[in-house]
């Protein structure tokens, strides 16, 4: 906790909050301590907790440290399956006091993903007004009158910008799924009696699942690609994914 205070776990100026479990911080009886930092649907989540008084072995010294990295304002890349300590180094501060750690890398959380963008945009505002638009089609307004009465009178939502985005993207975007999906990634390090470090990755992990389904339609998919080319040829610095 005093690492935690110290700023050993800040990011950008940040102190993200933490939290303990266990009846042993008050009045150690063995049963083990846990302690979390950040929240789980941030970009980085903390748990560390002593692994072996878990299993029942009041006397172990055995303490794991997880960090999860989850997509969302952080872009997370394949490398991070060959270079697990690297980006587990790269967390936060206190990951590079560990012995023998690699150098660190980090995530780029500046990039904003358009296609994310809109997605979330969108899932919030079905949310808000979706079952007003079913009662006004139920009481029999047409497709006019409800976007009519719906629409603000101007302006956009904060972060979409129509000219950074093409019609028929969000067309296909909405029929087949946007392409931005990611993994999210456990990356675990085991701190023994010896000091021995060993990392892996979480048992969620499918290398197996397809980003497309089986029956997305390809010839959609030439046509994306096309487009994107178009654009990086025309040295539009855009960023759809």
């Amino acid at each position: 906790m005093l690492d935690h205070d110290n700023g050993f776990f800040d990011n950008s100026n940040q102190r993200p909050k933490s939290e303990t479990i266990g009846t042993a911080w008050r009045n150690e009886d063995g049963s083990g301590k846990t302690f979390y930092v950040g929240r789980k649907k941030n970009s980085r989540f903390v748990r560390v907790y002593e692994k072996g008084r878990q299993l029942g072995d009041k006397e172990s010294k055995w303490v794991r440290f997880e960090i999860q990295f989850n997509y969302g304002d952080i872009e997370i890349p394949l490398d991070i399956l060959i270079n697990q300590g690297s980006y587990f180094c790269g967390a936060f501060p206190i990951c590079r006091k560990f012995k023998n750690m690699p150098v660190p890398e980090r995530f780029d959380q500046r990039k904003k993903k358009l296609n994310l963008t809109f997605e979330h945009k969108l899932h919030y505002a079905k949310n808000a007004v979706g079952k007003l638009v079913n009662f006004m089609i139920e009481m029999g307004f047409d497709n006019s009158e409800i976007v009519e009465s719906l629409k603000a009178d101007s302006g956009f939502p904060k972060g979409l910008e129509p000219e950074k985005y093409a019609l028929e993207m969000l067309r296909d975007g909405l029929k087949h799924g946007f392409i931005h999906e990611q993994p999210d990634i456990d990356l675990e390090i085991e701190l023994d009696e010896l000091g021995v470090i060993a990392f892996k990755n979480s048992d969620k992990f499918d290398r197996e699942k397809r980003l497309f389904s089986p029956d997305y339609d390809v010839e959609k998919e030439r046509k994306y690609q096309e487009y994107l080319s178009k654009v990086y040829h025309q040295n539009v610095d855009y960023d759809y994914f």
